[in-house]
């Protein structure tokens, strides 16, 4: 099962934030227009948002994985445990399991889910790169 690293998410939401921040700090080579800022604002705006979505999906996968990890050590004991022939008993087993194996499916897909949202973001901050950078977003330039 595909775990998702606390630090690698950290690392990932700083450089969304970083990159979203930079044109703010730095000198505009050109200023741009109210058009222009309008469109950067929202832009930025935007990949914000989408940090925030993505956080939250991270947030939600931990969780899971936290809960299949639960389950796996109750599966574990239960394994052992368990009288196989008991026919009653193998069947509960065999239903934990089931469960077990579709939250693990679950998680799985989720982790495609957040690796296509990291493919975006990362779109929109090169796009946001392309044609907001270098460029003074900050209120007093507004």
């Amino acid at each position: 099962m595909k775990r998702f690293k606390l630090s690698a998410v950290f690392a990932f939401s700083l450089m969304l934030t970083q990159h979203a921040l930079c044109a703010d700090a730095r000198l505009a080579k050109n200023p741009p227009n109210s058009a222009q800022k309008a469109k950067c604002e929202a832009q930025l705006a935007e990949i914000n948002q989408q940090a925030r979505v993505f956080n939250a999906k991270v947030d939600e996968i931990q969780a899971l994985a936290a809960e299949i990890d639960r389950r796996n050590a109750e599966l574990d004991k239960e394994k052992a445990a368990v009288d196989r022939r008991d026919s009653a008993a193998m069947q509960a087993l065999n239903a934990m399991i089931v469960k077990n194996n579709a939250l693990v499916e679950k998680h799985t897909q989720m982790g495609a889910v957040l690796d296509a949202m990291a493919s975006e973001n990362k779109q929109r901050v090169a796009q946001f790169q392309e044609t907001c950078e270098n460029r003074p977003l900050a209120q007093a330039n507004l």
